[in-house]
Order: C-alpha cells, then structure tokens, then sequence
C-alpha cells in the first residue's frame, strides 16, 4: 500500500491508483494491444499493491495481504521494459515566492503526485533539484511499495535557494544523455538562458513535459504606490512607483513570457503546462494523466 506524507494524503494517494489503474484498463485493449505488437516478447514483474475497486478479477486479489492488513488489495503487475521517468524541480530562489503555497511548495506536491502515478503506471522514477548546485539523481525507484521512499526525499529537499536553474538543467543533460521521459517543474523566469536549456531537453529527451509554474502574485501584478522589489536569487533591489499603467505593462510582459514559453515547447515538441500556484492539485493532476490516457 501507499505510504502517505504531509505532502499527500492517503485518501489522495487512494484516489489517484484508483484513477490510474481505471484508465489504464481503458485503454489496454487497443493501446497495450498494439505495443505488444510493436515490442513483442517481455516479462512482467510485480510492482505492488493498490486497493480492490469494484469490477477488479477477484483472482488477483492478495489474500495474504488481506489476512494481515484486514483490506482488500489486488496485486499490480508491469512490463519490465517499461521507461524511466525523471522529475526536475527547479531549486532556485524564486521558487520561493508567492502566498501559501509557495511555488516551491505547489511544484513539489505537484511532482509527488506525477511520480506516484508514473509508479503506479509501473515505470521506473528518478527525482532532481536543479539549480542548486550539481544535479544529483535521486533514485531510481520503482514499484508502488517504492511510494514511501520516493515521497520521503521530498523532505529531504531544502528551502529553495539556487541561483541557476538553466546550469543545473545542462548538467543534468551531461549526466543523462539520452533521457527518457522528463518533466521539469519551473518558473522559467531565468531568460533567455533557461529558455535555451529547456530547448535543448526538449531536443535529447523521448518525451518532454514543462510544467510552467506560476504564483496568484506573479500573474496579476497588484503591487500599488511606492515599492522596493528585491530579487529572490541575487538581492537586487529596485524603487518603483506603480499605478494603473505599470500594472497593465506588468501583465503585458506576464502575458508574453508564457507566450514565449508555449511557442518555445511547441517548436521543440514539449508538453507545456501553464499552472497556478494556487490551483487545485487534484484537477491538474487528473487532468494530466487523463490527456495522456487519451494519446
């Protein structure tokens, strides 16, 4: 079973197998059909548990599981061929910003339940924070009873303090030349030089998703009279007077780096997601596995 943390709880964790495991039955005739025939030959291997839902074979359900934990669980199984899927979560300092949560915090809870539905998916999971330092791969981890491990490093990661997201996505693409599936968890408000190393891991790896992650704060730009601005990552400060027209500049320019960031994901076949900080974690995440169930 799922081992819950602050960053999720159980009855989520539950929520989401039990979507993954239904849309992945969804389309296992034709899709699972014809990767067979694209890749024949192939094991399985047990990943885990998750709990009974209605409609399952009762012959894969784990009656010693039941004896012991008094709850109904069926075995998970996956194709040993199945790939590795890395998630980079940007580390910098301006990650740190925005009313609760955080961005740091929304990308991290974010990511935790994007890794819980890859190991529930049966694909193996590598976690980096990038921009703090050289990039380390955390990992791998596969299988469901991996969750607890795989959710605890979260805790391990500090208050986002790096200063170069852009040199930490390069040196995760010198360590991995060849990435399989990666999702990058950014502000993208390093330009233009995160944008080209966004370019080139759209270009190396076999599938790219951006998670373009924004704070309430920075999409509206309500600041109002006399301000100092500080720079989140290197300390800058700068005295502004803002009314009616900064703030409609401000928005402007919001406007453009997300247009910029869409036209640069599509030019280079990424998965670009615009997201909110303070938006619901439960329908972003559904929403994303759903649209890649339908592909």
């Amino acid at each position: 079973m799922a081992a819950s943390t602050s960053l999720l709880s159980q009855a989520f964790l539950d929520r989401l197998m039990r979507l993954v495991w239904r849309l992945e039955r969804l389309r296992a005739g034709a899709g699972e059909r014809g990767r067979s025939r694209r890749r024949p030959g192939g094991t399985h291997h047990f990943l885990g548990h998750r709990p009974y839902v209605a409609g399952d074979d009762p012959r894969q359900i784990d009656w010693s599981a039941f004896a012991r934990t008094d709850h109904l669980v069926v075995k998970v199984f996956g194709r040993e061929e199945e790939e590795t899927v890395d998630l980079l979560v940007d580390a910098t300092a301006s990650m740190g910003t925005g009313s609760p949560p955080t961005k740091a915090e929304a990308v991290r809870r974010l990511a935790a339940a994007l890794g819980f539905v890859a190991l529930c998916s049966g694909h193996r999971l590598r976690l980096a924070p990038v921009g703090e330092g050289p990039t380390r791969l955390r990992g791998p981890f596969a299988g469901v009873e991996s969750t607890g491990a795989f959710l605890r490093e979260f805790a391990l990661l500090g208050a986002p303090v790096g200063r170069d997201a852009a040199a930490g996505l390069r040196g995760y693409l010198a360590k991995v030349r060849r990435p399989g599936a990666v999702a990058l968890f950014s502000d993208g408000l390093e330009e233009p030089a995160l944008g080209e190393a966004i370019a080139r891991l759209g270009g190396a790896a076999a599938e790219a998703t951006w998670f373009h992650v924004l704070s309430p704060e920075d999409l509206r730009g309500e600041l109002d009279g006399s301000v100092v601005l500080t720079d989140a990552e290197d300390g800058a400060t700068l005295e502004l007077v803002i009314g009616p027209a900064e703030r409609r500049a401000y928005r402007r320019e919001v406007a453009r780096l997300r247009q910029a960031a869409q036209e640069l994901s599509a030019h280079h076949a990424i998965d670009y997601r615009p997201v909110s900080s303070a938006d619901s974690l439960e329908e972003t995440v559904m929403g994303w596995y759903a649209g890649r169930a339908r592909r």
